[in-house]
């Protein structure tokens, strides 16, 4: 109701919505208003839910699928085909187009004696935390693991750390929220990503814009910002060998160096922040002309 009410007072000539709630929202006002809507899907609601809150969702979706004025923005080509597979059609009106990040100046002076690897990831059935804690125990030599996000200094997870690697539990730092991104990923060699399910994430892109080379789990949309053994290596999900093997490849400051820079010049390419808006501003008046 208190939407409806703003866009009636305000009288806007777009709506634009992110997240799963505020896309239902936005596309039931626009409907009473006659207010066109774009709505950028990062990630569609029904994943990681229980069978009913699924199925509840999925109607949702199809319902709303039906409103004329609205349009979709698909943050990877992975997010628009899963929709595909269960609204069809509906979705036609719609355009990919990917995350962009601001940059992060890349540090060239990183160590050669000690490689730290950085996940930054909350503790959900998103992240595979597992699988990176098992494949860290089968490695050699002077690794460290850094890891921050929701949860990640909790009594629970570092006990399941502990459990699962436990010759090499006193090389993981466990530190919990943290808002000093750009100093973490400037002190490590190598970003993980280590996942269940992904849409787009925006922690790739800036460890590609962070001149980081990037190992992370085959799922989502990553294989569109990385390419196997050129700007990064891709593993199979929950394979603990496939990780520990393609760490141990990147032990290599040569092998780093060249996926590094290969993975800043696609970020300067196609991931930056100005790409991204421009489209969406050409997104915005293609809709607008519109009859």
């Amino acid at each position: 109701i208190a939407l409806f009410k703003q866009v009636k007072q305000i009288r806007p000539d777009l709506i634009h919505a992110h997240s799963t709630k505020a896309g239902m929202l936005a596309r039931i006002v626009g409907y009473l208003t006659g207010t066109p809507v774009i709505f950028t899907v990062h990630g569609w609601g029904w994943r990681g839910f229980s069978k009913a809150k699924r199925a509840l969702i999925i109607a949702l979706e199809r319902l709303l699928s039906r409103i004329a004025n609205c349009s979709f923005i698909f943050v990877s080509n992975s997010v628009k085909s899963d929709g595909a597979d269960v609204l069809g059609s509906a979705i036609d009106k719609g355009i990919v187009i990917h995350n962009g990040v601001d940059e992060l100046k890349a540090n060239d002076e990183r160590r050669t004696d000690l490689i730290r690897i950085l996940m930054p990831a909350r503790v959900c059935a998103a992240k595979d935390h597992e699988t990176l804690f098992r494949a860290f125990e089968k490695l050699d030599g002077e690794f460290k693991l850094v890891l921050c996000g929701h949860g990640t200094d909790s009594d629970e997870f570092v006990n399941t750390a502990k459990s699962l690697a436990p010759s090499r539990f006193e090389n993981i730092d466990f530190l919990g929220v943290r808002n000093d991104m750009a100093e973490l990923m400037w002190g490590s060699e190598v970003f993980a990503l280590i996942s269940n399910f992904e849409a787009l994430p925006l922690s790739v892109i800036e460890a590609m814009s962070s001149g980081l080379p990037v190992v992370a789990t085959d799922v989502g949309g990553i294989r569109e910002l990385i390419t196997d053994r050129e700007n990064g290596i891709l593993i199979e999900t929950g394979n603990e060998q496939h990780l520990s093997e393609a760490l141990k490849t990147l032990a290599d400051p040569h092998t780093r160096k060249t996926y590094a820079e290969r993975a800043r010049t696609d970020y300067e390419n196609h991931f930056t922040s100005q790409k991204m808006a421009q489209r969406t501003f050409d997104a915005y008046l293609d809709v607008l002309k519109r009859p």
